[in-house]
């Protein structure tokens, strides 16, 4: 991740904290715009895991009849068929993979059934890092809650539970006019609100400050900086001393 540090992709206050994020026994969504790049961010997350010698998995769902597996350096990538006659071989081999216990399961998720299928690793004792596109959150976890209550057979709020229970971590993602990326904020899930909403404690958000222009290339560039909104809850202090990370 050092090269994302260097280009101001995020500061040293937030990568240690995706450190933290990446190692731990916990689910994280990125989310972004479309085109946003939030597809590399896992990828640059699951080479971090990689290079530390640890086995992930990575699904990858592409729209063609090609596939495949490729192993190297305890990384599994696994090229899913979207096409219906395939879904059935494609679980198969993924059930087979994710019997070698690996660290972390990361894939890039288009549907809201994708991230219901991430829930369901979850609940077999596995934990993961998915991207989605959204702009909003909020809204995103409403949608996600109806789908949820669809496939489960829940009601709106046992959804809501669901979801707050399933995932620990959202790191928000943009990409911006002047063609540079940037995390643009990392949130912690803590549960409910007494509303019965789902609770966000927001950790980290970049700053824009100001607009510079590069005199011998006359491009643009954001000046900003990267702002401590809050801190960790206690008990996800207490979660990662017991993970030892």
């Amino acid at each position: 991740m050092e090269e994302y540090l260097k280009v101001g992709f995020f500061d040293n206050n937030i990568d240690d904290l995706l450190s933290l994020i990446i190692k731990s026994k916990t689910n994280t969504l990125c989310i972004g715009s479309s085109n946003s790049g939030n597809e590399n961010l896992i990828k640059m997350m699951a080479n971090e895991l990689v290079a530390e010698g640890q086995n992930i998995v990575m699904i990858d769902e592409i729209n063609q009849y090609s596939f495949g597996d490729r192993r190297e350096k305890g990384f599994i990538e696994i090229k899913q068929d979207i096409l219906k006659d395939r879904r059935e071989k494609d679980f198969i081999e993924i059930k087979n993979v994710l019997s070698k216990k690996p660290n972390k399961i990361f894939k890039s998720c288009e549907t809201h059934e994708e991230i219901y299928e991430m829930i369901k690793y979850h609940e077999k004792g596995y934990f993961f890092m998915a991207s989605i596109i959204s702009n909003d959150i909020e809204e995103y976890f409403a949608d996600m809650a109806f789908v949820l209550s669809a496939n489960k057979k829940f009601s709106y709020q046992e959804s809501i539970n669901t979801i707050a229970d399933s995932i620990q971590f959202i790191i928000i993602y943009q990409s911006y006019s002047t063609g540079e990326y940037k995390i643009k904020s990392i949130v912690e899930v803590c549960g409910l609100n007494r509303d019965g909403s789902i609770k966000l404690n927001e950790l980290f958000r970049y700053k824009i400050e100001a607009l510079d222009v590069d005199k011998k290339t006359g491009c643009k560039k954001l000046k900003g900086r990267f702002l401590k909104i809050g801190k960790l809850s206690p008990e996800m202090q207490l979660a990662f001393r017991g993970m030892n990370v």
